[in-house]
Formats: structure tokens, sequence, C-alpha cells
């Protein structure tokens, strides 16, 4: 019944001349955020309208991901353990290749910033390459591989990265954001 109502709403604003995609600030065009939308049905297996926790680690690249639980809590803005189609839509953003590099780059530094403060500290770090690294570093090798990379990247020395230090960071290492991207 979810899944129809809004279904409903996106086809009529398309046939009234409304870009939906306006309302979603993600890059994605309307025919794309349409694609989205059927992937999303397909990935609400119950079909409640949301994707559960088991659904979005159901899905085999995610599953194999070391990071999957935290980029759920990326994609759950709301926290409340769902993930409603504009939360997906905006999630997925990081996958776009009109999405502004900024906003790409805006959803890795979420992932690292655990407890959503806007800093990625010593101990957001040390958490998120714990669960990449798992027990190929003791915990002693890993804390000094954090304190070593805070201490690097933190311009303003005050313990943590802000989004500015780290959009820095990943431009230093030769990341480019709008090379994120995958067909929809």
């Amino acid at each position: 019944m979810v899944k129809r109502s809004f279904y409903a709403t996106l086809l009529l604003a398309k046939a009234m001349g409304n870009d939906f995609s306006a309302d979603l600030p993600t890059g994605f065009d309307a025919d794309q955020i349409r694609r989205l939308y059927h992937r999303f049905l397909k990935l609400d297996a119950d079909g409640n309208g949301y994707i559960s926790t088991d659904e979005f680690m159901a899905i085999p690249q995610v599953r194999a991901n070391p990071l999957a639980a935290r980029i759920m809590e990326v994609f759950d803005r709301d926290g409340n353990g769902l993930i409603d189609f504009r939360e997906f839509t905006q999630g997925m953003t990081l996958f776009s290749s009109k999405a502004i590099t900024d906003h790409k780059l805006r959803v890795v530094f979420n992932v690292y910033d655990q407890d959503r403060d806007g800093f990625i500290s010593n101990a957001d770090c040390f958490r998120v390459l714990k669960m990449m690294v798992g027990e190929n570093l003791t915990d002693v090798q890993l804390q000094q591989v954090v304190d070593k990379s805070i201490i690097y990247h933190d311009s303003d020395a005050d313990g943590k990265l802000s989004f500015l230090e780290f959009k820095n960071t990943i431009g230093a290492l030769g990341a480019q954001g709008d090379k994120l991207g995958v067909k929809l």
C-alpha cells in the first residue's frame, strides 16, 4: 500500500511536468530516481515501504563489505533502523556520476563520523578502521596508525578532523570523488 501510494505520487508529479528529482538534492534525474525506486521495491522484501537492517544485509555486495552496518547507519538518517525511499536515494548519491563531489565526500565522511558530531575523532577513526582490518593488526598497531593519521591531517591541531580537513586529505591522496560512481 505504501509503495503504490508513493509510486502513484511520483508518476503524477512526472505527468504534471514536475521534476521530482529537484525535491531530492542528489544529482539524480527523474529517470534515475524511477530506477532507484524500482531497486528500492526489490530490496523491500516484506513490502512495508522501508528497507530494514536484515533486508539491507541480505544484499550480497553489502553483506561482504566490512563496513556494511556502518553504511546502513549512514543511510538511515533519522536513526530509526529503517531506510525509507528518501534516505535510500540520498545515500545512493555516493554512486551517482552526476552528484557533486562534496556530496559524495560527505557520505564517506559520515561513515567515519560515527557519533555524528561533525568531526572524525581518534575513536571514530579507530572503530571504522577496526571494521576494515579486523584482526590483521593488533589494537596497539591500529591505534598507532590512527594517531599518526590524525596528527598528520589535523591542520588546526584540535585532535580531530573536520570535513574540510578530510576533504583536503582525500584530495592530497589523489582520490577523485567523480570516480565514485555506478551505472543505475
